[in-house]
C-alpha cells in the first residue's frame, strides 16, 4: 500500500484509573478509525498509566487483553504500551494489537531511566513489523535519544519510526531537535507520540509530532488532548532516499 493513514493520541495525563484510560482510548480508537486510519499511537506507557512498578504487572496484563478488545472492536491497529510480566521480571513494553485483537508485535524498551532500571529489564533489539506493507520499527521514550537504536531499525528496513514518549517540558528538546534529525539521518517517517498535563510535579509538554524523511515537520500539536493524523505516502521516502541515502552510503569505521 503506497499511502498509509496512521493517527496518534495524545492524551492528557489526569492520574485517572486504568478503567478511564481505556475508555478515553476506546473513544479515540473509534474517532481514528471512522476518519480512516490504519493504526493509533498511543504515548509511553498509556496502559500503565506512566507507572513504572513491576508489581502492576498483572493488572497491566488485563489492560492489553482490553486493547486487543478496543481494536478488534474498531477494527483499527492500535500500539500501546504497557508493563509486561516474564516470569519474575518486568518490562516496558510496546504492544500492537492489529484490527483482529491479536498482539502480533511487542517492542522491550531498551535505554531505561535510572527510575526504570530499578524495576524493568532493558530490551535487546530493534526490530520491524510490516502494517499494510509498511515497514515500521518501534522505539521507546529514551531509545530515541540514541542514534544507534534509529539507525538500527533503518538497516532492518524501517521506512516509519513510530515513538510513544512521556516527555516532560523540560525534556521538549528531544521532540523539537533530536526527532528531526533521526528523519533526516535515517531518511524515513518518526511519529512521536507524547503526554500532555500533570502528573504530581511533572507537567508533560505534548507537542505529538509527524516528521517527514527530509527531516520536515508535516504536523506539530500544541498541548491538550487530541487526535494528530497524517497520510503517509512512499513518493516522499522515494524522493528522499534518491537525494541521498545515509543508510546505504554508510561506510564502516
Amino acid at each position: 500500500m503506497e499511502q498509509f493513514k496512521l493517527s496518534v493520541f495524545q492524551a492528557t495525563m489526569r492520574g485517572q484509573s486504568g478503567a478511564a484510560r481505556l475508555n478515553w482510548l476506546d473513544m479515540a480508537a473509534d474517532q481514528a478509525s471512522a476518519e480512516g486510519a490504519r493504526l493509533l499511537v498511543c504515548p509511553e506507557l498509556y496502559l500503565a498509566g506512566l507507572s513504572t512498578s513491576g508489581s502492576d504487572a498483572h493488572a497491566a496484563a488485563e489492560y492489553v487483553a482490553q486493547l486487543a478488545d478496543i481494536a478488534a472492536l474498531h477494527q483499527i491497529s492500535i500500539l500501546g504500551t504497557g508493563i509486561e510480566s516474564d516470569g519474575d521480571v518486568a518490562f516496558n513494553t510496546a504492544f500492537l494489537a492489529d484490527s483482529s485483537g491479536e498482539i502480533t508485535y511487542r517492542h522491550r524498551k531498551v535505554h531505561l531511566t535510572e527510575e526504570e532500571a530499578e524495576n524493568f529489564r532493558p530490551g535487546r533489539d530493534f526490530t520491524v513489523v510490516s502494517i499494510d506493507g509498511w515497514r515500521i520499527g518501534v522505539l521507546l521514550g529514551r531509545d530515541l535519544e540514541f542514534p544507534e537504536s534509529a539507525r538500527h531499525a533503518a538497516f532492518e528496513g524501517a521506512e516509519m519510526l513510530i515513538v510513544p514518549a512521556a516527555l516532560t517540558e523540560d525534556r521538549m528538546f528531544i521532540a523539537d531537535k533530536m526527532a528531526p534529525v533521526r528523519a533526516f539521518e535515517n531518511r524515513l517517517f518518526v511519529v512521536l507520540a507524547n503526554w500532555s498535563g500533570s502528573a504530581g510535579r511533572q507537567t508533560f509538554g505534548g507537542g505529538s509530532r509527524i516528521i517527514a524523511p527530509d527531516g520536515t515537520e508535516d504536523q506539530v500539536a500544541g498541548k491538550g488532548e487530541l487526535l494528530l493524523s497524517a497520510v503517509f505516502d512512499k513518493h516522499r521516502l522515494f524522493v528522499a532516499r534518491e537525494e541521498i541515502n545515509y543508510v546505504d552510503r554508510l561506510r564502516p569505521v
